[in-house]
């Protein structure tokens, strides 16, 4: 049974507060998808041929899974540590490089019926939340890009130790995403008057590559200060 939305963003709660009051089938996957697509020229029809769906071989349980989750290793080279994605997003590398190429087609509906897809399979596939996360944001919905950018932020941040000897760098490769991702929740909640929030997702962001490579301090520093007593 199909995986909706609203279920795959529950551990990204505090980055979607604003779900009760939305449209109830907004986002959900393979429900009502009229609520994020954009839409395509009267003459639009894909040049792809239609994907055959795979049934997924994951157990269907509450508990994760083995390989299904983000982890942490050591960088290529010793420069800090590095994000590793589950299994489960490895293994559907090819999926994710069809999805470049619809995006770079104009294809945008099929891009993202694909990545939704891949979520069903794989709820922790950060790279697949940064990129609805910016579908989102380039359709106007916030509250939408909030929550795949905050479920791409919590996945990541949850594989983080208590304490972390080492940067976690966005030089490396597989810390990029992440960042990206970061730094789109932050816009989110400082466009929808959180700036508390937004500081909290920069502070993380400092904190993990002092090097500031995407002018995060820049950002931070332009937010009111934070409010007394909290």
């Amino acid at each position: 049974m199909r995986r909706c939305l609203g279920s795959i963003l529950t551990d990204a709660s505090r980055w979607d507060a604003d779900a009760e009051t939305r449209k109830p089938l907004r986002g959900r996957v393979g429900c009502d998808q009229s609520a994020m697509r954009l839409s395509p020229p009267p003459c639009w029809k894909s040049t792809l041929p239609p994907r055959r769906r795979k049934p997924s071989t994951a157990a269907k349980t509450e508990a994760p899974k083995v390989g299904s989750a983000v982890t942490l290793r050591r960088a290529p080279g010793g420069k800090g540590w590095e994000f590793l994605p589950p299994k489960c997003a490895t293994q559907r590398q090819d999926d994710l490089d069809e999805v470049h190429k619809m995006l770079e087609l104009g294809e945008i509906d099929v891009a993202i019926d694909e990545l939704r897809w891949l979520l069903e399979e794989c709820a922790d596939f950060v790279d697949a939340h940064r990129l609805l996360g910016e579908l989102a944001l380039t359709n106007g919905d916030l509250p939408l890009a909030r929550g795949h950018f905050g479920y791409a932020y919590t996945a990541s941040t949850r594989a983080l130790p208590s304490q972390l000897e080492g940067p976690v760098l966005y030089e490396t490769a597989g810390n990029r995403s992440f960042f990206e991702s970061a730094k789109g929740l932050a816009h989110c909640l400082i466009e929808m008057e959180k700036p508390d929030l937004a500081r909290d997702v920069l502070d993380k962001m400092l904190e993990l590559d002092p090097a500031d490579p995407l002018s995060i301090s820049a950002i931070r520093d332009g937010l009111p200060p934070k409010a007394r007593g909290k």
